[in-house]
């Protein structure tokens, strides 16, 4: 996840522009937007309580475990996780 685009100030607003656009027009089409079934929220409260997370780790928790994927994280909450692949960076 991308949260800010800093400029320093010797880069000018078209380079940073020209840049943005690069960066979008590559990663878009590789993007795919994955989320929870419907269903699957009910179980968040259960499973944060279980695992002591705070609840955007519980929904990161989730979408992994129902798609199969690796959580890629510096936070350390995620050593108790035995059921999700966790690599910490």
């Amino acid at each position: 996840m991308i949260s800010d685009f800093v400029a320093t100030q010797d880069q000018s607003e078209a380079f940073l522009e020209d840049t943005f656009h690069a960066f979008v027009k590559d990663l878009i089409p590789r993007v795919e937007i994955v989320t929870l079934r419907e269903d699957l929220y009910r179980g968040s409260i259960k499973i944060k309580q279980d695992l002591d997370l705070d609840f955007h780790d519980t929904y990161q928790y989730q979408v992994a475990s129902e798609h199969d994927l690796v959580i890629v994280t510096l936070n350390r909450q995620f050593e108790i996780v035995q059921e999700v692949r966790v690599l910490f960076l």
